[in-house]
C-alpha cells in the first residue's frame, strides 16, 4: 500500500484550508474525507448489546448507513451504568471490535437496513474531558490503573471499540488553573501522547492519532505543541498519520472567551513545525455550531461536536430560516418547516407531535422523534460545514466571515477581535453589520441616504470597537486577566467543619444555600440576591447563620469562606455523582444533629436538581430541616430568583422569628 500524506490540501484561503484526510482501516485507504469536517459524537457502548440504545439506536442507523465520519469516546460506558464484567464483553467478544459487532448486528438482524459494511473513519477520543475538575472517575474497576500507565487502559478500551483515529488520555485545563498544576496537566498529556503514538507506531495495523495539546493563551499552547514534536524527533517516531487535538477550549466558549479562543488557535498552529504545517491536520475537540466558519478562518481542519443530540434531547428544533432553536412540540404548522432527510422520512408534523403525546397509532416510539430532530439539527451543522468550505475554495472567506456574523450576533465579539488583525475584515465590517452603530455615531439619520453608509464619502473614523495600529496587542491573550485562581488539588477531605465549630449566640436561623462559582460565596449573584431580599424584609438579618452547601465539602459555614480551601477550589455537583451526593447528605445531616438545637428554624434553599437532591434527603433524616421551594416546575438556578419563591423564604423566616419574639415576649411580662 503505497503511502499517502494524512492531509492533503487542496485549497487555501489565507490561514483557512481544505483538503482530503486518508485514514487506513485493515492496511487499506478508507473513501478520503473532505476537509473542513464535522465528527459528529455518538455513544456505542449505551447498553450491554447493540440492539439497545433509546435515542442512539435510531441515530446510529443513520449514520452508520450514511458512512458519516463519527467520533465516540473511550469512557462513555460511564453515562450508562455498565459493569466492569459488561465493558468486558464489549471490548473482548469473540465476534470482534465493538464497531464489528454493530456491524454483524445490522447484517444478522436488521438486514433491511442494507448496512453490510461501514466506509467511515471511526475517531477515538479518551473522555479526557471527565477529568476536567477536582474529582476524577474511579476507573481502577474497569482495568484503568490510577497511576501514569492509565493511558494503557484507556488505549485497550479504544482498541476495542475497533477505530481509526486515536486521541490519548489527556487532561484539559481550567483557565484560571494555577500555573504549576497546569504545567504538571500539559506535561502528563504530553507524556501520554507520546507513549500512545509510540505504542501505535510499533503495532501492526497503522491508525492516526491526534496529539491532544492544551495551553491557557498564545505562548502556552505553542510551547505545549513544539515541546511534542520536539520529543517525536528525538524518538524518530512516525508522523505520517499525525495531527493535532487542541483542548481546553470548551470551557472558553462556554463564556464567550473568544480572544482567549482565537490566541490558544493561533498558538497551535504556530508551534507546529513549518516543514509539517501542509501535512498535519488541526483539529478542535468539543466546540463547533456557529464558531464553524471561524474556527475555519484560523485554520481548523474538523471540530467534533455532542450538541446536535444535547439539544435533541431537550426537543430543541434548528429553524434555518431564524437561525435558533425553537421547542418542536411548540412548532404551529402541520408540515415540517425543513426538508433534510431526517424530517423528510416523516410524512408530517402531525405524526411525530402525536408519537411524543401518546397519540400515535403508528408504532412509532419517542425515540424516534428524539433521532429525528437530533439528526435535523446535525443537517445543518453539516450544511454551514459546506457553505464555509465553498468559501475557501472561492477565495471569500473573510466575505463570508462577515456575514456569518451578521446572522449570528453571538459571534460578533470574536470578528471584532479578528478583525484588529485583518485590513479587509475591518473594512468590510465597518461598511456592513455595524451600519446601525455608526448612524448612532454619525448623530440624527437626517440627510443620511438609506442602507450601508459609504465609509470613503462620510470619513467618520475608525469605529469605536477597533483599536488603532498602535494599539492592537498581539495574539496572546495574558493569564493575569482570569478572574481567579483555581486548584485541582483539593478534595472532600480538604474542607470539613472543625469539631470546636459553635454559631454565635444571635444566631438562631439557620440558612443553608448552594455553592457558587463565585468566591467567595457571598460575592456571589445568588447569594446576594437572596440574603438582599431577605434584608428587605427582616428587621436584621444578622440572626441568620448562613451555611454554604458545597458539592465538594458539604456544609460551609459563612465563617470560612475565605479560606483557601474554600475560595480556590472548583467543583461542582452533579446529578449523576452518586457517590458525592452521599457525602454531601451525610456531611449535612451530622451537621444539623450536631448544631440544630440552637436554631428555631433550619431551612435550606435550592433549585438546581443535584444540590435539591442533597436537601431533601437530608430533610428525610432531619424532619425539622425545611426545603423550599417547596415545589418546582423546572428544576434549575433560573427558579432560584423567581419573586415568589424569595417572598415564600421570607415569610417563613419573618413568620418563625416574630412567633419567637411574642413567645419571649409574654415569658418576660408573666
Amino acid at each position: 500500500m503505497s503511502k499517502l500524506r494524512f492531509l492533503e490540501t487542496t485549497a487555501v484561503d489565507g490561514m483557512a484550508r481544505t483538503g482530503l484526510l486518508h485514514f487506513v482501516r485493515n492496511n487499506t485507504y478508507l473513501p478520503e474525507v473532505e476537509t473542513p469536517t464535522l465528527f459528529p459524537v455518538v455513544n456505542l457502548i449505551t447498553g450491554t448489546t447493540p440492539r439497545g440504545g433509546g435515542i442512539w439506536k435510531y441515530i446510529l442507523r443513520k449514520l452508520f448507513a450514511a458512512h458519516s465520519p463519527m467520533m465516540t469516546q473511550a469512557l462513555q460506558f460511564l453515562d450508562f451504568g455498565l459493569t466492569a464484567p459488561q465493558l468486558r464483553r464489549w471490548i473482548e467478544s469473540p465476534v470482534g471490535s465493538v464497531l464489528d459487532q454493530y456491524l454483524k448486528h445490522y447484517r444478522d438482524e436488521l438486514p433491511e437496513l442494507g448496512i453490510s459494511e461501514f466506509r467511515g473513519p471511526l475517531f477515538l477520543d479518551s473522555g479526557g474531558f471527565k477529568f476536567l475538575g477536582n474529582r476524577r472517575p474511579d476507573l481502577v474497576r474497569f482495568g484503568i490503573e490510577d497511576t501514569d500507565d492509565a493511558w494503557r487502559g484507556i488505549v485497550a478500551i479504544q482498541q476495542g471499540i475497533g477505530g481509526d483515529a486515536y486521541v490519548s488520555l489527556d487532561y484539559p485545563l481550567k483557565p484560571a488553573l494555577a500555573d504549576d498544576e497546569a504545567e504538571d496537566l500539559i506535561g502528563k498529556s504530553l507524556t501520554n501522547a507520546v507513549y500512545v503514538l509510540r505504542h501505535l507506531n510499533l503495532g501492526p495495523k497503522a491508525a492516526a492519532f491526534f496529539a491532544p495539546c492544551h495551553g491557557r493563551d498564545f505562548d502556552e499552547m505553542r510551547s505545549t505543541v513544539q515541546r511534542f514534536f520536539q520529543r517525536v524527533a528525538a524518538e524518530g517516531l512516525n508522523t505520517t498519520s499525525l495531527g493535532i487535538a487542541v483542548g481546553s477550549l470548551v470551557p472558553l466558549r462556554t463564556v464567550k472567551k473568544f480572544e482567549a479562543m482565537i490566541s490558544i488557535l493561533r498558538g497551535a498552529h504556530a508551534g507546529i513545525p513549518d516543514a509539517l504545517k501542509p501535512s498535519t491536520p488541526i483539529h478542535v475537540l468539543g466546540v463547533t455550531g456557529s464558531m464553524i466558519p471561524i474556527l475555519s478562518y484560523l485554520g481548523v481542519d474538523s471540530f467534533d461536536s455532542s450538541s446536535y443530540v444535547h439539544h435533541a434531547r431537550t426537543l430543541e428544533y434548528y429553524i434555518p430560516e431564524k437561525r435558533c432553536r425553537v421547542p418542536f412540540l411548540e412548532l404551529e404548522m402541520d408540515e415540517l418547516p425543513c426538508t433534510c432527510p431526517a424530517c423528510s422520512a416523516w410524512p408530517s408534523y402531525s405524526a411525530m407531535h402525536a408519537t411524543m403525546v401518546g397519540t400515535d397509532k403508528n408504532g412509532h416510539v419517542k425515540s424516534e422523534v428524539y433521532a429525528a430532530v437530533a439528526l435535523h439539527n446535525l443537517y445543518w451543522d453539516n450544511h454551514m460545514v459546506l457553505d464555509t468550505r465553498q468559501a475557501i475554495r472561492a477565495g471569500a472567506m473573510t466575505e463570508y466571515l462577515v456575514d456569518h456574523a451578521r446572522l449570528f450576533p453571538v459571534v460578533r465579539p470574536a470578528i471584532d477581535f479578528i478583525a484588529r488583525y485583518s485590513t479587509a475584515m475591518k473594512v468590510l465590517l465597518s461598511r456592513q453589520y455595524f451600519t446601525v452603530g455608526l448612524r448612532t455615531r454619525l448623530g440624527a439619520e437626517d440627510g443620511l441616504p438609506p442602507g450601508p453608509i459609504d465609509l470613503d464619502a462620510y470619513s467618520p473614523g475608525a469605529p469605536p470597537w477597533l483599536r488603532s495600529d498602535e494599539e492592537q496587542p498581539d495574539w496572546t491573550t495574558p493569564r493575569s486577566q482570569a478572574p481567579r485562581r483555581i486548584s485541582l488539588k483539593y478534595t472532600p477531605d480538604s474542607f470539613v467543619v472543625p469539631v470546636d465549630w459553635r454559631p454565635a449566640k444571635e444566631k438562631d436561623v439557620l440558612l443553608v444555600l448552594p455553592c457558587s462559582g463565585v468566591k467567595p460565596y457571598r460575592n456571589s449573584h445568588s447569594h446576594q440576591t437572596v440574603m438582599g431580599h431577605l434584608e428587605a424584609r427582616l428587621a436584621s438579618v444578622g440572626r441568620i447563620q448562613k451555611v454554604t452547601l458545597s458539592g465538594l465539602y458539604g456544609p460551609v459555614p459563612a465563617e470560612y469562606e475565605d479560606e483557601d480551601a474554600i475560595r480556590y477550589y472548583d467543583f461542582r455537583l452533579l446529578p449523576s455523582d452518586e457517590v458525592q451526593i452521599q457525602v454531601c447528605v451525610r456531611r449535612l445531616a451530622d451537621f444539623l444533629r450536631k448544631n440544630g438545637g440552637q436554631f428555631v428554624l433550619k431551612v435550606g434553599y435550592a433549585t438546581s436538581r443535584a444540590y435539591r437532591d442533597v436537601l431533601l434527603r437530608v430533610a428525610a433524616q432531619v424532619p425539622e430541616f425545611v426545603v423550599l421551594p417547596v415545589a418546582l416546575v423546572k428544576q434549575q438556578l433560573t427558579e432560584m430568583y423567581r419573586r415568589e419563591h424569595l417572598g415564600a423564604l421570607a415569610d417563613l423566616v419573618e413568620g418563625r422569628v416574630v412567633n419567637l419574639d411574642r413567645k419571649l415576649e409574654r415569658s418576660f411580662t408573666a
